[in-house]
């Protein structure tokens, strides 16, 4: 069992800082491609939702992104985010938010 621990667990830590503290201590120890996808998967929620700090994500900010993203064009042409893919995007966030919770 790992265990991390992150240096500043506040909620009022800068979106910023906790993305990169996640990356060195929790995804540096996933595959290379789990790691990928977790990282492009939080790539896309920040893009769409440009959190600052950890508190500004909530559940109205998932579900903005959720919207957003299910709209924007898949890779087949004409089709658009399939179901699988927001899906497999929310986990990753969705495991990230929960370790910020967890370490609070």
């Amino acid at each position: 069992m790992r265990v991390w621990i992150f240096q500043d667990s506040r909620q009022e830590r800068s979106w910023k800082d906790f993305r990169n503290e996640y990356r060195e201590t929790v995804l540096c120890h996933l595959k290379p491609t789990s790691r990928t996808e977790s990282e492009n998967a939080l790539n896309h929620f920040e893009r769409l939702t440009r959190p600052r700090k950890v508190s500004d994500v909530t559940t109205s900010a998932l579900l903005a992104y959720l919207a957003e993203r299910r709209l924007e064009r898949g890779r087949k042409p004409g089709s658009t985010v399939s179901e699988y893919t927001l899906k497999k995007e929310l986990s990753a966030v969705r495991a990230a938010l929960n370790l910020a919770h967890d370490l609070e």
